[in-house]
């Protein structure tokens, strides 16, 4: 019974993680969008 309730806690931070994961890479991916988007902007002018 100790061993389920071990493994259920690893999936549960197993899945977390990778969730602050997600998040990191879409806030990472639109700040990377916005930053060359500020770059184009800058080689337009």
């Amino acid at each position: 019974m100790a061993s389920l309730s071990v493994c259920r806690l690893e999936l549960c931070l197993l899945g977390m993680i990778s969730e602050l994961e997600r998040m990191f890479f879409a806030i990472n991916s639109s700040f990377g969008a916005a930053v060359l988007r500020v770059f184009k902007f800058d080689i337009v002018l």
